[in-house]
């Protein structure tokens, strides 16, 4: 039976919920299992195909989990002590990952009395989740996901799994607000990344915060329809991935690819969400670092 945590308190987490595209039409072709039992090649081939989808939406998120612990390179000898330590602090802590079927849930606690600490942490969760959206489109993974800063506890002893407002926040982006292939970025966690930056930008401020800031700021942008999304596909992402610029292009093609699919099957609906993410592609690469 799980255990307890010897203590559990809410207290603000950054999450956000994924969930993988694509499987409801393989799960709906098994549901008729009777029917395919005269074609057991077919049946195998179905199941071998949702399976390998799954291992490497949860390859992605793995690799996510792993690189998460690297520090970004920072002059920590133009820094004080206390700064870098928290800094180090900040970033070290590998970020939280729940596996729920086709779905994962990435996560980081905040404090809200640290900016520098909670900056240095959004920013990470912002940059983790654009470079896993990145790899999964360029890999064939689509998926949607919500980001949302909210109150949440982790509440098993042996268990990576949150439970909270903050997920229920994040999935309801997701799952109301997302609409097409995209990462919907939930209005607190906007409103807290414009604060942080507009106090240390009033106070004139040029400090790591204010960097961090300018920088997590720039990862938000509105897409054509006024909603609040992660710019994964922007100036800072292409920059980021200028070293492996196949990512971003690969992601594109396979966009184009799937709303031509679409339209060619008469999915007005599928054509039409596809054709908006073909349009935001676009128009990320317009947008300068």
């Amino acid at each position: 039976m799980p255990q307890l945590r010897d203590k559990i308190e809410l207290s603000p987490y950054i999450v956000c919920f994924t969930d993988l595209l694509g499987q409801r039409d393989t799960l709906a072709r098994l549901q008729i299992l009777p029917a395919l039992l005269d074609d057991r090649a077919l049946l195998r081939q179905l199941a071998a195909n949702m399976l390998a989808r799954l291992a490497s939406f949860r390859q992605l998120f793995a690799f996510a989990v792993d690189i998460s612990q690297n520090l970004p390179p920072f002059d920590a000898q133009r820094l004080p002590p206390s700064t870098v330590e928290e800094i180090r602090a900040a970033v070290s802590h590998p970020i939280g990952c729940q596996l729920l079927s086709d779905s994962a849930v990435l996560f980081l606690p905040l404090r809200f009395s640290a900016p520098l600490h909670d900056i240095v942490r959004i920013q990470k969760m912002l940059m983790i989740a654009a470079l896993c959206f990145a790899r999964g489109m360029s890999t064939g993974l689509v998926f949607r996901a919500g980001m949302e800063i909210g109150l949440a506890a982790e509440i098993f002893q042996d268990d990576d799994g949150l439970y909270g407002p903050a997920l229920s926040d994040a999935y309801l982006l997701e799952s109301t607000g997302a609409e097409y292939p995209r990462v919907v970025v939930g209005p607190i966690l906007r409103r807290c990344v414009e604060r942080i930056w507009k106090r240390a930008h009033d106070a004139d401020d040029t400090s790591l915060i204010t960097r961090t800031a300018a920088l997590s700021k720039a990862f938000i942008v509105r897409d054509s329809d006024g909603i609040s999304v992660l710019d994964w596909a922007g100036g800072r992402m292409r920059e980021f991935l200028s070293s492996a610029p196949e990512i971003i292009q690969s992601a594109a093609d396979l966009a184009r690819r799937e709303e031509q699919r679409f339209a060619e099957s008469g999915d007005e609906t599928l054509t039409k969400r596809y054709g908006r993410l073909v349009a935001y592609i676009e128009r990320s690469g317009e947008r300068t670092p």
